[in-house]
C-alpha cells in the first residue's frame, strides 16, 4: 500500500492481500505465505514503474530484482511470475547494456538458484505418493536434466498444456490477481 501511495491501484492490492485466501496462507507456516508477499511486493513495484516512473528509486530496483531473484527460490514455478522482471519499461534504464544486465541478471540469477535449491531437495528427500499415472516415483533432476536434453519437447508441452488447460490458467491467475 505504502509503495502505491496516492494510486487507486493500492486498494487492489490491499484487497488481495487481506481476502480470506491470503490470510488463510498467511497464518500458515508454508512457503506460499512467503512468496505471495514476494508476489505482492513485487506486482506493486511493477505497477509504480509503469504508472509513476518518476517515483521509481534505487531501493525500487533493488527490492524488484531481490523479489524477482528469491521467489523461485522459494517455490521453482514462480520463475514466470519472475519474468515479469521483462516488462519493465526500457525508458527507465539509461542505456540498453544496463537494462539488459538488470533485467537477465536478477531473472537468471533467479532461475538458477531455483533449479540449484530444486536439484538439493531432489537428492535429499524421498516423494510421497506419486502424481503420476504409471505410480512411478515423481524425479525432479531427472525432470530437469530431461528438460535441458529436450528443449523442443518441453516447449510443445507447454504449449499443448495451454491448448488443454489454458482456460483453468487465466481463470486462477485473473481469480487470485
Amino acid at each position: 500500500v505504502r509503495i502505491l501511495a496516492g494510486l487507486k491501484a493500492r486498494w487492489l492490492f490491499f484487497a488481495i492481500a487481506v481476502s480470506p485466501v491470503m490470510l488463510t496462507q498467511a497464518a500458515t507456516l508454508s512457503a506460499d505465505s512467503i512468496v505471495n508477499g514476494l508476489s505482492l511486493v513485487f506486482m506493486s513495484i511493477l505497477v509504480l514503474a509503469h504508472v509513476k516512473p518518476e517515483r521509481m528509486k534505487r531501493r525500487h530496483y533493488l527490492v524488484l530484482a531481490m523479489c524477482a531473484a528469491w521467489m523461485p527460490l522459494v517455490k521453482i514455478n514462480y520463475i514466470f511470475l519472475s519474468a515479469g522482471i521483462l516488462l519493465l519499461p526500457s525508458r527507465l534504464f539509461s542505456d540498453r547494456v544496463k537494462e539488459l544486465i538488470y533485467k537477465i541478471g536478477a531473472l537468471g540469477l533467479g532461475g538458477l538458484l531455483g533449479v540449484v535449491w530444486t536439484l538439493l531437495i531432489s537428492v535429499t528427500t524421498t516423494s510421497g505418493a506419486s502424481p503420476r499415472s504409471d505410480g512411478l516415483a515423481v524425479d525432479p533432476s531427472g525432470q530437469i536434466h530431461y528438460l535441458i536434453g529436450h528443449p523442443l519437447n518441453f516447449t510443445f508441452s507447454i504449449i499443448k498444456s495451454f491448448i488443454h488447460h489454458g482456460d483453468t490458467y487465466i481463470r486462477e491467475l485473473f481469480g487470485v490477481m
